[in-house]
Order: structure tokens, then sequence, then C-alpha cells
């Protein structure tokens, strides 16, 4: 299949491009920027903004895109909050423009990465598929307006859609050593890899009075690759018109910042230093996912089943690279 990849430059962008790669369909990317490891793969590459109509039409018709997998959109809370109208330009007005380029060279079907950020503060755990979607930041809001909009269009132009959304995401693919300066993605577990390469001095935690075990935040975590696989294996669920597909996709597990540096402290052997700080304003206190439904209807285990595992396959990336492997 023909595939158009928004965001393939990103840390789950990348990562999906490997994905989509491995099972034989022909990718194009669009993106602001090119990672070099993205040389390793033949595809096609546009440089740009996906809001740019004439861009996506261009990379549409030149490549007889078939899908678009649309894992561009800015994804940090932190950032959210303090510049709202860049996340509602760029994950609002610039995914309308996306959205009528699609439709006008009736590509009608799409996979959309979204995020926990959906939910917000949710009273009963874990969040589910009846959970109901309150986003307390920018980015949830403009996430959750995207969703509403392709299940506008499915009804009114019969697109076909899979929402996946996604918990706090980390890991690196086993050799990827090559290319992990580039890419770590963003949040906690990247923050306490680069502290212990000495690269920062240390671990801000924002937060010390949620309701959780250690009165930090507490998040689900996942492994990029298996939320790949995920995203891989709703696929063949779009191939009906107008069908719907909404997956939440997590371990299940809600682990507190305290937890995870903990245990990164003893996947690596090294003592992170950390400071604490007053809670950030759009941070949820816990969310983490039931996965039961992802798991029975896209036949999907997680092959990272720990945190433990997730912290391990960064860590060990770093060590082969030492090692000149």
């Amino acid at each position: 299949m023909n595939i158009l990849v928004i965001g393939g430059s990103g840390y789950v962008g990348y990562h999906l491009v490997k994905a989509l790669k491995s099972c034989g369909h022909r990718i194009s990317v669009i993106d602001i920027v090119q990672v070099p490891s993205l040389l390793d793969y033949s595809i096609s590459f546009y440089k740009g903004d996906a809001g740019d109509m004439r861009l996506v039409h261009d990379a549409l018709n030149k490549e007889h895109v078939e899908m678009v997998v649309h894992a561009g959109g800015l994804s940090r809370a932190d950032e959210a909050v303090a510049m709202p109208m860049r996340y509602y330009s760029n994950n609002v007005v610039g995914n309308i423009f996306l959205l009528n380029a699609l439709l006008e060279n009736n590509v009608k079907k799409i996979i959309y990465v979204s995020s926990a950020a959906v939910f917000g503060m949710q009273d009963k755990l874990p969040i589910t598929d009846l959970s109901n979607r309150a986003p307390i930041n920018p980015l949830g809001y403009s996430q959750l307006f995207f969703e509403e909009m392709l299940e506008s269009f499915r009804i009114t132009h019969g697109i076909s859609y899979a929402v996946m959304r996604a918990p706090n995401l980390a890991g690196l693919s086993n050799g990827e050593h090559k290319h992990f300066v580039e890419n770590l993605g963003v949040g906690l577990i990247p923050s306490i890899i680069e502290c212990a390469l000495g690269k920062c001095e240390k671990v801000d935690i924002y937060g010390t009075s949620y309701p959780t075990i250690d009165g930090t935040a507490a998040r689900d975590y996942l492994h990029v690759d298996d939320f790949c696989d995920a995203c891989v294996n709703v696929m063949p669920h779009l191939e009906v018109r107008r069908e719907k597909q909404v997956f939440n996709v997590g371990l299940g597990k809600a682990i507190s910042v305290k937890e995870v540096i903990q245990c990164a402290q003893e996947v690596i052997g090294k003592t992170i230093v950390t400071e604490d700080f007053p809670e950030r304003e759009g941070d949820a206190d816990r969310t983490y996912f039931d996965s039961f439904r992802t798991r029975t209807a896209l036949d999907w285990r997680p092959k990272y089943e720990t945190l433990k595992d997730i912290i391990f396959s960064i860590w060990k990336n770093f060590e082969l690279s030492d090692k000149g492997a």
C-alpha cells in the first residue's frame, strides 16, 4: 500500500516509518526536517508543513497515496499550556487544511496518533473506551477537536479512520545506537537518560503532593515499537468505507515519576539527581489505560512488558555505541 506518514521525522513518526516499511508498504513522508536516519529507508521525502495544501496535494498525487498515517501533531502538554496558539494553529487549523486536501484527492483512510491528554483528569481509572473525554490543557483540546472532526467527516464524506491514543512513549529499537542521538523523544525518561550521560545536571519533578503512591504524578508507559505495532494491526480494519476504530494503547499500569527514576537508576547503575518543583498547570495527577479491547480486537501483545524493559532498550543502545558496535 502507498502510505503517506505525516511527521515521519519525529520520534513516533520515524518508528512508524520503520514498522510500515518492514511490512512491505511504500512510504512517503511530510515533515519540516529530514533526520539522517530516514536515509536508511527508500522513501520519498517532502519538506514542509502538513498544513500546506499545495505540498500535500503534490505528495498525494505523485505518490498515489492510499492511506495517511498522521503522527505530526505537537504533543507536549507543558509547551501547549505556555504556547496555546501554536498548538491550535498546528493541531487544529493545520489539520483542517490537511483533511481538506485528503478529501480533494479522494484519500479516505487515515490513522491519527492522539494521546491520553484528551481524557484530562479522571475520577475513575483505568481509562476505558467509555471514559469521558475532558481535556484540561490545549494539547488535549486540540487533539479532541481533530478526533471529532474525523468522526464528522466519516459520517458526511465516508472516510474510514483509526484514532490510536498513546500514553507516555519511550524506548529504542534493537541496534538503533547509530541514530539514537537524533531523537529520543521528550518527557521524563529521555531527561533521565540525558542526565545519566552527563548532558544535564538533574531531573525536574513537578508536583509532589498528588494522590499517588509517593505524591508524584503517575502515568502509563509503553515502548514506541509496541505502539507502532498496534497502528499496523489496525490497518486492515479500515478497508470498509466509513469504518471507525478508536483504541487506547498502553501497558495498563500507573507508574509514578519517582518510580520511573528508581527503575532507571537500577537499569543504568547511576544515581539521578532530582529537584522538586510545584505542580504544573495542565498536568493530570494520574492516568493509565485499560487496553483489553486493544489487545483482543487487534490481536496485539506488547513485546516490552515492563518499564525496566523499556528503559533497558534505550540504555543498551548507548552501551553498544560506547563499545563501537
